[in-house]
């Protein structure tokens, strides 16, 4: 054998090598690819989770809404409506006034609310709480306009505002709020400056007729659970979904 012929093939292994370092050069971006794909991945589970935040509705009152047995039927419509879920919170107290309302703002706010329903009419139109019209209203618009800059998850405006003319009341309850409708009524040229919806659910209380009114209103004053999420989730469902854009997926409202 030739001494030669053992020499190991130095020329065809830096070919090899050669080859070899530039096929792991072309894989290295291959493997990394996948990074922008999870990067994206991730983007659209985020907003997955955003699109499915529930939507959060404040709700600021007496005991017709404290107590109204209304505002799990208000999640309920508006979430069908909106395709999205909704989480109603109730601040209201029964027995309370606008004054009190106003004690209540931060907490409100603190809640960063979508939409904040606000009726105080009711109380501030008893003859034994001794509010004047002027100070029913001066004291729903400071509480609007201290919602104002508060903002919420949908906008840095602040939430959505709504003032509401509640139901008529009637009998001994009826008797010490003689100018009720008065009160109701400040509210709509208070939402129209504001910029605030008003939404007056008397003339759907009324078409119950004054027989169907006692059913449905027993005690004169507190409508009956199941009577008031049939008339006053649906109607405020409606509002709520135009003021945030209408229905996502949802149906119609």
């Amino acid at each position: 054998m030739r001494h030669d012929e053992c020499k190991p093939p130095r020329r065809r292994s830096g070919a090899f090598a050669t080859a070899l370092s530039a096929t792991l050069l072309m894989s290295g971006p291959a493997l990394a690819s996948p990074a922008p794909a999870a990067s994206a991945a991730g983007d659209m589970m985020k907003r997955a989770e955003a699109a499915e935040a529930p939507l959060r509705v404040a709700l600021l009152g007496t005991s017709l809404t404290r107590r109204g047995g209304w505002d799990r039927a208000l999640e309920a419509a508006l979430s069908e409506c909106l395709g999205r879920p909704v989480e109603a919170l109730n601040f209201a107290g029964s027995g309370m006034t606008s004054r009190w309302g106003l004690t209540q703002v931060a907490a409100v706010r603190a809640a960063r609310p979508d939409v904040v329903a606000v009726e105080f009419s009711a109380n501030d139109a008893s003859i034994l709480k001794g509010f004047s019209i002027d100070e029913s209203a001066a004291n729903a618009r400071r509480i609007l306009e201290e919602l104002r800059p508060a903002g919420g998850s949908g906008g840095a405006e602040g939430p959505a505002l709504i003032l509401m003319a509640m139901n008529p009341i009637h009998g001994i309850r009826g008797w010490i709020r003689p100018w009720l409708d008065h009160y109701y009524d400040a509210y709509a040229p208070l939402a129209a400056e504001v910029g605030a919806a008003f939404l007056d659910l008397r003339p759907s209380w009324r078409a119950l007729g004054a027989g169907g009114l006692r059913r449905a209103i027993p005690d004169g004053a507190h409508p009956r659970p199941e009577v008031a999420a049939s008339i006053v989730a649906p109607a405020l469902a409606r509002v709520i979904a135009h003021r945030k854009g209408g229905s996502r997926g949802g149906s119609s409202c």
